[in-house]
C-alpha cells in the first residue's frame, strides 16, 4: 500500500501551507508539518475520534496554537513523529482516502513509493517505477532508470514531474506545451500556473496558462499582477494553443498583466517571445517576474517604446 499523500508531504516538506492534512480511507483526519526528505515529521495532529498507539513514536505529546482549538473537542497533537510511524498509522485505517485537499500538491500522474535507506523517492508513473529523486546540498535532483545524469531541480515536486516528462518521452508519448511548461516552472519554485481558455463557435479552442504573483488561486485579473503565456505559430494567425506540442516553427508569447484595483479595469504590455523549442528560458522569464514584476514590466515597457519609435 502506498501512502501517496504522506510521501509527497514528507519529500517536499508541509511549507507552502504549513499544516497539510491527510484524510484516512476510514474518514479520519491528520494533520501533519515537516521540513523537506523528511524522515520525521515535526508535529502530527490527530483529529477527534482518532487514537494513536501505545509505542514509543507516539510518546513525545505537545500543544501548539494551532491545534488549541481542535484539541478542545478531543484532538490530540504528537512531537518529532517517524514517518513510517505514521504511515503504519495509516494503513490500520485502510489507507489514504482517495480524495484529498489539494492545497500546495496540484494534481499529479506520479506516485512517490516511501523513502528507501539510501535516502532516495522511487517514482512511480502510471503503475510503472520510471526513476528515483533525493535530496543533495540543498538540490534536488532526478534520476531516470537507464540514466547515468541526473537533472538539477529546485523542489522535489520539479524533480517528480521531471522524471514523469522523460518517461512519457521514451515511451513515445506527446508531451504537450503545457506539460513542458509546468515541468519548467516548477523548477523554479511555480508550482500552479492556471490553464485557460476560449471556446468558439464551431469547436475552435485558445487556451493559454496564467501565473499568478504567488501560487494558489487564479489571480483576479482586474486587480492583480500576471503573466499570460501562450504558444503560436506564426504562419497560423487563428491558432492560440497550449494543448499540443510545441514544433520548430512555433512561438512562445508571453503578456504582462497589471490589474488597476481603483479603476477596476486592467492593462496588458507585451512581453518577451520566444522559440518554441526553448521552453526553459520562458519559464526563466517567468520565475524573474515573480522575483520582480516591476522591473520585468517596465523593461518590457522600455523594448515597446523602443519598437514603436522605430515603426
Amino acid at each position: 500500500m502506498i501512502a501517496a499523500r504522506l510521501n509527497r508531504i514528507a519529500a517536499a516538506g508541509a511549507t507552502a501551507h504549513p499544516h497539510s492534512r491527510i484524510r484516512l480511507a476510514d474518514g479520519h483526519l491528520i494533520t501533519v508539518t515537516a521540513g523537506p526528505d523528511a524522515e520525521v515529521l515535526d508535529e502530527v495532529f490527530l483529529a477527534p475520534g482518532l487514537t494513536a498507539p501505545d509505542a514509543e513514536e507516539w510518546s513525545r505529546e505537545g500543544v501548539t496554537d494551532w491545534g488549541l482549538a481542535d484539541q478542545e473537542h478531543g484532538g490530540s497533537l504528537y512531537l518529532n513523529v517517524p514517518v513510517e510511524a505514521v504511515r503504519q498509522l495509516i494503513q490500520d485505517h485502510l489507507g489514504e482516502h482517495e480524495e484529498q485537499d489539494q492545497d500546495n500538491f496540484p494534481a499529479v500522474r506520479f506516485l512517490l513509493n516511501a523513502r528507501n535507506h539510501r535516502g532516495q523517492w522511487r517514482v512511480n508513473v502510471e503503475g510503472e517505477q520510471v526513476g528515483r529523486i533525493y535530496l543533495e546540498d540543498g538540490i534536488w535532483y532526478a534520476r531516470a532508470y537507464g540514466s547515468d545524469a541526473p537533472v538539477a531541480c529546485e523542489e522535489s515536486e520539479a524533480a517528480a514531474a521531471r522524471l514523469v516528462e522523460l518517461a512519457d518521452l521514451a515511451a513515445g508519448r506527446t508531451v504537450t506545451a503545457e506539460q513542458a511548461l509546468r515541468t519548467e516552472l516548477a523548477a523554479h519554485g511555480v508550482m500552479t500556473p492556471h490553464l485557460d481558455e476560449d471556446t468558439f463557435i464551431g469547436g475552435h479552442r485558445n487556451s493559454w496558462l496564467v501565473v499568478g504573483l504567488s501560487d494558489g488561486d487564479f489571480p483576479n485579473m482586474q486587480e492583480q499582477p500576471y503573466v499570460l503565456v501562450t504558444l503560436h505559430d506564426p504562419a497560423d494567425g487563428d491558432e492560440v494553443t497550449v494543448e499540443r506540442a510545441a514544433r520548430a516553427a512555433d512561438e512562445w508569447s508571453t503578456v504582462i498583466g497589471t490589474g488597476n484595483p481603483s479603476a477596476g479595469a486592467r492593462a496588458e504590455i507585451s512581453g518577451r517571445s520566444f522559440p518554441g523549442a526553448d521552453v526553459a528560458a520562458v519559464a526563466a522569464y517567468i520565475a524573474q517576474w515573480r522575483r520582480n514584476p516591476y522591473a520585468v514590466r517596465d523593461a518590457a515597457l522600455v523594448e515597446r517604446n523602443a519598437v514603436n519609435s522605430n515603426t
